[in-house]
């Protein structure tokens, strides 16, 4: 019985830990949820869409260009 235990306490510590890291894995899904309070439809799924792509293309843009305009120092 204490080896079935063992073996499935790590997987809830691993979805506690990914559900603590939400806003960052998926940040979009953490301001929908804010901005619409939780609610479910295609207008959420756009919202989260959008939003997440924007902000990893800004994140991406932003560490693109700092790498490059350290190169060029």
């Amino acid at each position: 019985m204490g080896i079935i235990f063992l073996t499935i306490a790590p997987l809830g510590l691993a979805i506690s830990f990914i559900e603590s890291l939400k806003p960052i894995l998926a940040p979009g899904t953490y301001l929908s949820e804010l901005i619409l309070g939780g609610s479910s439809g295609l207008l959420y799924f756009i919202i989260t869409i959008v939003a997440n792509g924007l902000i990893y293309t800004s994140a991406f843009f932003i560490l693109f260009l700092a790498r490059k305009k350290n190169k060029n120092s």
